[in-house]
């Protein structure tokens, strides 16, 4: 196998991952993050789990297993 055909092979998978949709009971990560957050017992300061969701706020929607860029 050369180096081109195991590119491309890597590549065809990432994008089968890419666009593979989520299964429904996945949450999205602000919702698994809001929950780990409000369950770590103030182990990080609230305003830093603020800046967190609100970094994820800024991503692109998507319901794919990868965000897109």
């Amino acid at each position: 196998m050369t180096f081109e055909q195991a590119g491309a092979i890597i590549a065809a998978l990432a994008m089968s991952i890419h666009n593979t949709p989520l299964p429904p009971a996945v949450l999205s990560m602000r919702e698994y993050m809001e929950a780990q957050l409000r369950h770590d017992d103030g182990k990080l300061p609230k305003h830093i789990a603020t800046e967190i969701l609100a970094l994820i706020d800024r991503l692109l929607p998507g319901d794919g297993l990868c965000i897109p860029t």
